[in-house]
This record gives C-alpha cells, sequence and structure tokens, in this order.
C-alpha cells in the first residue's frame, strides 16, 4: 500500500509545463526583466505546492513508519522481559531500567526498581500486610505481641528495633541469643529483637511508637544501618510501605492504611517506565550523555533533611516518655569511614545528645588488640555482621545497660579509641615521628642545635612522648581505667 500510495502522487504531480513566453519592453532605454504572465505563474504555483505536499507526505510516511518501527521493538522487548521464557534472563535486571542515583559506597535504587525486582519474580507477595508497618519482623503481625514476650516475666524488657542487621541472619548467634543466655544480664533483663529486614529509619520509628506503649518501664535500642536513611525516600520496597513527607514545618505520615497485597498494589500501581527499551541504552555505559550529578545532590539533601526530622520525632517521642535508650549505628563493612550517612548520624546524634556507639569503633578496637582476620565481622558477599561480630556488640550493650553510672565513660572510651587501646609507647611514637615530615623535619633541627645524631633526637622525642601518655593515663579516674579495663576483657576473651 505503501509504494501504491507513492506511485499515485507521483503520476499526479507530472502536469505538463506551459511554455511561458517573456513579455519584453523597453523603458526609459533598458530591458526590464522577464515578466512571467498570469496562467504560467499561477501554474507554477500549484506544482510548488503539489511538490510541498509530496515532501511533507514522504516525510509523514518516513515518521510513521519510523515509529510503528520502534512501537514493535518495544512491545517485543516487554514480551521478553515480562514471559516466562527463561532465555532472555539476563535481561530481566531491575538496574538496566529503573533510575539508580550514585552516591559513594552504595547507589540508591528508586521505587522503579523494587517493583521490577517483584515483577522479574525475585520478591515474595505480602498478602496479609500490617495497616501501618507493611511487612513485620518475629513479631505477631496483627497484634504486634513478640513471639518470645512472655518469657519476659518480672524483668526488665530490652526492646531492639531496627533492619536486618538488628535482625540478624539466620545462619549467625544473634544480640538476643548472646543476651539473654548471660547470666548477669537475664538475671533482671530479657531482650526482645523487634527487628524486620528492609525497614528504614522510618518504619523503625513507627515500629517503636506502636510497640513502647506496652512496655512502658523498657530499655530501648535503636539499631541503624547508615542505608536505612535511604528506604525513607520510598514508598515499596520488599513491598508497599508507609512513608513520610515533610510538608511546610511539619512531618506527615502516608500511604496508610496499608490493605493491598503487593501483587494488587503493583497492579495498581505499575512501574513509571515509559520505555524499557530507551532506558537500557540511557542506563548502560554506552550512552555518551550520562550525568546524574544534580541528580545525586538533590537526593543527599532531601535525604538529610527528611531523616532529621523523623530521628527529631523519634528522639522526642523516648525522651518525652523517659526512656532509657542507647543508638548504635551500623556500616557495611565496605564502606568507607567518610561516608556521608554515617557522618550525617554521628552529627545528628551529637546534636541531639543522643548517646550512640558505631561498631566502626567496635571493630577498630578489636583489630588493635587482637588482630583477627579480616572476614570475621562480616558474611562474605552478604555483608551481615558475624556471630563473632554479634557477640562484641552484645558484651558492650550489656556494659550500657547494665551499668548507668558509668554509661558516659563508656561512650566516650568507645568513640575515642584511639586514646585508649592504641598502645602509645616508644615505639609508636617512633613510628608517628618518621611518618610526619614536619615532626620529622623539627627533630632534625633540635639534633643540630645540640650536636647529636638526629636518630638519638628522635629516640628522646619520642621517650618523651610516651612519658606524657603514661602520665595523662595515671590522671585518669578510677571508674575510668576500670572501664577501659573491662572493655579490653570482652575483647580479649
Amino acid at each position: 500500500m505503501h509504494k501504491w500510495f507513492i506511485e499515485i502522487w507521483n503520476n499526479f504531480i507530472q502536469i505538463p509545463r506551459p511554455k511561458i513566453k517573456a513579455v519584453e519592453s523597453k523603458v526609459h532605454g533598458y530591458d526590464p526583466e522577464p515578466v512571467i504572465n498570469r496562467f504560467g505563474n499561477c501554474v507554477l504555483i500549484m506544482q510548488s505546492r503539489i511538490i510541498n505536499r509530496s515532501v511533507i507526505v514522504n516525510i509523514s510516511l518516513v515518521l510513521l513508519t519510523t515509529i510503528s518501527g520502534l512501537l514493535l521493538a518495544e512491545y517485543v522487548f516487554r514480551w521478553m522481559l515480562f514471559s516466562d521464557n527463561t532465555a532472555f534472563e539476563s535481561l530481566r535486571n531491575p538496574s538496566y531500567y529503573a533510575t539508580v542515583i550514585k552516591t559513594s559506597n552504595e547507589d540508591f535504587h528508586t521505587e522503579d526498581f523494587w517493583k521490577l525486582r517483584f515483577l522479574f519474580g525475585k520478591g515474595n507477595n505480602l498478602s496479609n500486610p500490617h495497616p501501618v508497618l507493611g511487612w513485620t519482623g518475629n513479631f505477631d503481625r496483627t497484634t504486634l505481641d513478640h513471639f518470645e514476650g512472655f518469657r519476659v516475666g518480672g524483668r526488665r524488657p530490652v526492646l531492639l528495633f531496627g533492619d536486618s542487621f538488628a535482625m540478624c541472619v539466620d545462619s549467625v548467634l544473634c544480640f538476643e541469643d548472646y543476651l539473654n543466655r548471660d547470666r548477669q544480664f537475664s538475671s533482671g533483663h530479657f531482650m526482645l529483637n523487634f527487628g524486620a529486614g528492609g525497614y528504614g529509619i522510618d518504619q523503625i520509628y513507627l515500629a517503636l511508637r506502636e510497640i513502647l506503649p506496652r512496655y512502658p518501664d523498657a530499655f530501648v535500642i535503636l539499631s541503624f544501618l547508615t542505608t536505612d536513611m535511604d528506604r525513607c525516600m520510598l514508598r515499596m520496597r520488599e513491598a508497599q510501605k508507609p512513608y513520610f513527607l515533610i510538608e511546610g514545618d511539619s512531618l506527615a505520615l502516608h500511604g496508610i492504611p496499608i490493605t493491598l497485597s503487593t501483587k494488587e498494589y503493583l497492579r495498581r500501581n505499575p512501574p513509571q517506565i515509559r520505555s524499557y527499551l530507551w532506558n537500557r541504552f540511557r542506563y548502560s555505559p554506552a550512552c555518551p550523555f550520562r550525568n546524574d550529578e544534580w541528580r545525586t545532590q538533590e537526593f543527599i539533601t532531601q535525604s538529610q533533611r527528611l531523616n532529621e526530622a523523623i530521628l527529631s520525632k523519634a528522639f522526642s517521642f523516648l525522651d518525652e516518655r523517659n526512656t532509657d535508650y542507647l543508638v548504635i549505628i551500623f556500616q557495611p563493612d565496605f564502606h568507607s569511614g567518610d561516608d556521608w550517612r554515617m557522618l550525617f548520624l554521628k552529627d545528628l546524634c551529637e546534636k541531639k545528645n543522643v548517646p550512640f556507639i558505631c561498631d566502626v569503633d567496635i571493630r577498630n578496637i578489636d583489630r588493635n588488640l587482637t588482630q583477627p582476620p579480616d572476614d570475621c565481622y562480616a558474611i562474605q558477599a552478604d555483608g551481615h555482621p558475624t556471630s563473632y561480630m554479634n557477640r562484641l556488640v552484645s558484651e558492650i550493650l550489656k556494659l550500657y545497660i547494665l551499668g548507668p553510672e558509668t554509661r558516659d565513660d563508656l561512650i566516650r572510651i568507645v568513640q575515642q579509641w584511639q586514646d585508649h587501646f592504641v598502645i602509645r609507647d616508644e615505639a609508636y611514637f617512633r613510628q608517628q615521628i618518621t611518618r610526619t615530615s614536619d615532626w620529622l623535619a623539627q627533630v632534625r633541627i633540635k639534633a643540630a642545635e645540640h650536636g647529636i645524631p638526629a636518630d638519638s633526637m628522635l629516640n628522646l622525642d619520642a621517650s618523651y612522648m610516651a612519658d606524657l601518655e603514661r602520665q595523662a593515663r595515671k590522671k585518669q579516674s578510677t571508674g575510668f581505667r576500670e572501664m577501659v579495663h573491662r572493655i579490653n576483657e570482652v575483647f580479649l576473651k
């Protein structure tokens, strides 16, 4: 039909052009330009319009053919993605098609990523969600009663809220396994773990708000993974979830009640992707104009603002109830120490006078005291803490919970671990001097002034610094030194 249509138009525009006579006259001694008669002029205009229409028709047909081809290619590509044919399994990677925001250490996957993950068969259908929390952990989804709550008895409950780093994976011993078996701890306390895998800081706060009123005398531990901050920016992750928005100067909760199964929720709220074929190219390394730096900075700013508002609510909720609590911040073992999320959480806790410890500091203390293998803290190819790491954290939690009068000392010692668990003797200071160019230059100048070898001056400076270190430690209170000793014992067990 395409060729037939073009042939008709080509025959139509082949109208014989009339011979045009130019009318010449001499006016004022020169020949004017040839003047085309009216009939010839009309024919030329008609031919010009017909030719222009032909061009437009041809361009339109080319565009129509191109668009039809692209639509067909998109349709075929979608069939390949969402069919049951296993031959196309390699194409079913959500990050190929969903927006991924690049940030330091770990990228942020948007809602479309998690929706595609489920649609590609890599998620579970949550058929009976909790109306506020969505999914839950080792506690009843309807009543929120913990499955081991009956074991508390007359003891003080210790409630742990967090994500999978708090909940722990099935292959390891978790915090409650260590603490509830410890005679000293379990004589007066019992830990209930309300952690749930995949929770963000928003769901951790909501779980705290829903559950804590049932335990008026509880001690609370808030466990945050640094990337829990990212999850507050989502309306769906493992399944549909609640989310907060900042509206004016207030924090508003949205997305509740949650009543739909994951499958039904996605039927009503499918991924917002216009073209999977285009996105496959757009997010591939071959794309020449991929630049999302502006998106990264915008995401970080929004995340920090939202998380500060949520955490401020959580801390105020605890303070208003006069609840004893501690924050523990986990950071994936493969993340660098200057991750913006870790720095933000530490700064916010200090700003709000909230007691906190970081698993990074605990790992560093252990590395300095025992020199264990590097792979003993996190499960390889998984990232979750090992039983060994959970034991170290549990021992620190035990010291903090059972010793209210020494809590400030414990926090200060763990946070400033370099001052207490790095052996600063003469050998240490000799190494520091040789590694610091300015310090070494000053030593050489003093050696020249005193007429002694530079090595001798280096040893004298190192000995002097080691004496100052010993005197400073002697000035520490007996209780403080005892706490350092007790922490030493934790790691040298």
